[in-house]
């Protein structure tokens, strides 16, 4: 479905779609409110943001990384932005990506359900892709 995104003409089509939403009468264009770009479905863009530290407070649409090769050690303590402020009838989705470190646990808001009922057991040097959407947490597991 995104082939034709993945080459030049497909990235001046995408240009060009944001280019007209931004034209909109008081249309406020940012990389977490891209909607509907390509008049197929309501896509969100994802913008790559650092962890910097074992403390973050995410924001919704982004995905949340690691500089290649570093690894977090000990706890992790999630927040999120704007949780309880997203429209009925819309889902935020929160993300990160890791590799996990010695000892490492990630400490999510309480109310939030994993996937399968338990938080998963993280092993040392595997790499974590994990999403919450509407209240759930689920996750991949990668490594060599």
């Amino acid at each position: 479905m995104y082939n034709e995104y993945l080459n030049k003409s497909g990235a001046d089509a995408i240009i060009t779609k944001i280019n007209q939403l931004a034209a909109l009468p008081g249309a406020s264009i940012t990389s977490t409110n891209i909607t509907n770009w390509n008049n197929k479905d309501k896509t969100q863009l994802m913008v790559v943001d650092r962890i910097a530290n074992n403390s973050i407070a995410l924001n919704p649409y982004r995905l949340y990384s690691l500089m290649p090769g570093e690894q977090i050690n000990n706890t992790l303590t999630v927040t999120f932005n704007d949780f309880n402020t997203i429209p009925t009838g819309y889902a935020a989705e929160y993300a990160l990506k890791f590799i996990a470190g010695t000892n490492f646990n990630l400490a999510l808001p309480r109310g939030i359900l994993w996937n399968g009922g338990d938080a998963p057991k993280w092993v040392t040097g595997h790499t974590y892709e994990v999403s919450i959407v509407d209240g759930c947490a689920s996750y991949g597991e990668f490594y060599a």
